[in-house]
């Protein structure tokens, strides 16, 4: 757990934290990372409302993060929230949303859709000026397939984007 605390950790450190984006924010792993480094204002964005049932029904063992006042959930699909507001972030965070075992299972035309080149597009246009999008996959062929979205989402533009990886 520590180790993928670290990484999280690591992508929210690039950049100011005073508003957050969190899509696919799952059951508030990511959600913690961000009060851990004292994100003023965090917007969680998870399709699943039963993720988040599930999240808030744990809330008193979890650190009470869903019910932090800094904290505010949505239940939504992300591109379709994005599309619906007029905000923007100083971070916005796509940690392990699409991972392999997920399109292993057929499921990579659900989450595949976070990942478009108009998807990056509509990222990049709701990050406030020197924001920052961050992106973790968890295997060499979804970071790619990322990658190259994003450039072209940045017109080719390879100084924008900065690109770890980690064995």
């Amino acid at each position: 757990v520590e180790d993928l605390a670290r990484l999280k950790r690591m992508a929210l450190l690039s950049g100011s934290r005073e508003r957050v984006l969190l899509l696919g924010a799952g059951a508030g792993f990511d959600l913690a990372v961000a009060l851990q480094l004292d994100a003023k204002r965090i917007d969680a964005v998870e399709v699943n409302s039963q993720t988040i049932t599930f999240a808030r029904s744990l809330d008193d063992w979890a650190g009470g993060v869903t019910s932090h006042p800094n904290a505010h959930i949505y239940i939504a699909e992300a591109r379709r929230f994005l599309m619906m507001s007029q905000e923007k972030w100083d971070h916005i965070n796509l940690t392990l949303m699409q991972t392999s075992p997920a399109a292993g299972r057929g499921r990579s035309h659900v989450d595949g859709r976070v990942l478009t080149v108009e998807a990056m597009q509509a990222y990049l246009a709701h990050l406030e000026p020197g924001g920052v999008l961050a992106i973790i996959q968890n295997s060499p062929l979804l970071a790619e397939r990322t990658y190259q979205a994003l450039l072209v989402a940045n017109d080719g533009d390879r100084e924008k984007v900065l690109e770890w990886q980690i064995p």
